[in-house]
């Protein structure tokens, strides 16, 4: 499971090669495209090769590898009544299911795939310019991200840390669903940049 952060950072990261990847479009008889998947393919295998010798099998194997000589025998008793306290529940196929076609989220799936491209489309950027212009999404939500953990750190209070990113997006969403008819094309960019620097 990755991290959020990880997460952002590898969508900015994936926008810049891109921009410059999708430039070889041409060279050697490919498209832009598929340069684009096989430089990441071979990072994306890169890191799973080292996280393979990295990461720790199991609780009890946390010795060894590229890891050195971590963890004693207390850690590894601490690790696993932690674990075994806190099992969730089996996740089944129906369960994913749901979740991908979880009516709530099917807005926010249509706009963060579909919708900025296209208003970006729209604007008349081109495939360099649009995927140069999704960074800034990503750039707010480390930045909120990262003010929200600190407030919750130093305020020591969740709940409310919990549901800004709900009291965000809303009104947010509603104008959207409700004024893309009479706004601008820039309009909905800032509006579909503010979605999706979701915290």
């Amino acid at each position: 499971m990755t991290s959020p952060a990880g997460d952002i950072d590898d969508k900015k990261l994936s926008a810049v090669l891109a921009a410059g990847i999708l430039q070889l479009r041409g060279h050697r008889g490919w498209a832009g495209w598929r340069y684009h998947f096989l430089i990441e393919g071979l990072f994306t295998f890169a890191v799973g090769v080292i996280s393979w010798f990295y990461l720790a099998a199991s609780p009890t194997a946390t010795r060894g590898g590229l890891r050195g000589k971590n963890g004693c025998k207390r850690e590894e008793t601490i690790m696993i009544s932690r674990s075994l306290n806190h099992l969730p529940e089996d996740i089944t196929w129906q369960d994913v299911k749901e979740a991908w076609t979880d009516p709530a989220l099917i807005g926010l799936y249509v706009i963060a795939l579909v919708y900025l491209s296209l208003s970006l489309k729209n604007l008349g950027f081109n495939t360099l310019e649009s995927n140069m212009l999704l960074i800034p999404s990503a750039a707010l939500q480390i930045i909120l991200m990262l003010a929200l953990s600190w407030s919750s750190d130093r305020t020591r209070e969740g709940t409310w840390h919990c549901f800004f990113g709900e009291f965000w997006s809303f009104p947010l969403l509603v104008a959207l669903a409700f004024g893309a008819s009479i706004f601008s094309n820039w309009s909905i960019f800032v509006l579909g940049t503010l979605v999706l620097g979701y915290p």
